[in-house]
């Protein structure tokens, strides 16, 4: 404080009966920080080819590395949501999660903090049975994962995630909800791709992904389950019957699901082709004697 009069300092006289005395000192106070927002990478996982009956197939994964502003920060991990989709020729189109899946895990460095054994709802909603919490300096990885249920139509399906709400995190000092800060990456988010096939030679015949892009570097793997050894065939042909590229020839495999042989988008003298549909067939020549030949829609685009 300033007198006006003469411009130098002045100070203050407690008024008469006032409880105070010099020096005065306030009451404490408590003043609450944000406890900042994680960082969020996608982890990139590939196509997965599955079968009814599978366990514990991964479908998404993250890492979450937590750098505080406050050094007293802690986040409360809650739960997630997502929308399970299928994949057609004409794009994706969503299903209920308890179609394909049988139970979803929610884990947290290997551990499940959530789980959900009932699928309930059309999409995913995982809440943990109590909250997780990651303190400041914290990095750990995040992964959900599904057992196919025995009943699972064939086809591609994948898990995709609206916007940021979609992870449920609190604020551990001011008890407000917060969303993870994701790191080059665009909303809707999706997770793997993964392959549904159905368990003998024609129903499991798949390949993937499909269509696929060569000249981004892609391959589509071509899988199939054998009930017993066999002698196989693969081959590509074009719409008109012609032979493009020969990718198995009495190549002896054992009884069981295969994902060895690959197309890269090459003809058999090593040249790109053009965009376009092409058949993909299959023959297995059983120990037993019998033989059976199958084939499928391959789509190139360039």
């Amino acid at each position: 404080m300033y007198d006006y009069s003469d411009g130098r300092p002045t100070g203050q006289i407690p008024s008469v009966g006032c409880p105070f005395t010099f020096p005065v000192i306030s009451s404490a106070a408590r003043i609450f920080l944000a406890a900042g927002r994680p960082m969020f990478t996608s982890v990139p996982l590939p196509t997965a080819l599955s079968f009814p009956g599978d366990t514990a197939v991964a479908l998404f994964q993250a890492v979450l590395d937590y750098q505080g502003v406050s050094l007293q920060g802690e986040i409360a991990v809650q739960g997630l949501q997502g929308q399970v989709l299928r994949r057609t020729e004409s794009g994706t189109v969503p299903v209920a999660a308890a179609e394909v899946f049988g139970a979803l895990r929610l884990f947290l460095d290997g551990q499940v903090i959530a789980a959900d054994t009932i699928l309930a709802a059309e999409g995913i909603d995982l809440v943990t049975a109590s909250d997780v919490r990651l303190l400041q300096g914290s990095v750990r990885t995040m992964t959900l994962a599904a057992d196919i249920r025995a009943s699972a139509p064939e086809g591609n399906y994948c898990v995709q995630f609206a916007d940021s709400t979609f992870l449920e995190m609190m604020d551990g000092n001011l008890l407000t909800p917060l969303y993870p800060l994701a790191t080059a990456l665009l909303y809707p988010l999706t997770g793997a791709e993964v392959a549904v096939a159905a368990v003998g030679l024609e129903e499991s015949f798949t390949n993937y992904p499909n269509p696929f892009f060569p000249s981004r570097g892609q391959i589509t793997t071509i899988g199939y389950v054998l009930p017993e050894e066999a002698r196989v065939d693969i081959a590509i042909f074009s719409i008109t019957g012609e032979l493009v590229k020969t990718i198995a020839a009495q190549a002896i495999r054992a009884g069981g699901s295969h994902q060895v042989d690959c197309w890269n988008g090459l003809n058999d003298g090593g040249r790109e082709v053009v965009s376009g549909t092409y058949f993909c067939r299959i023959t297995a020549h059983y120990a037993s004697g019998k033989t059976e030949s199958f084939k499928r829609k391959v789509a190139v685009i360039r």
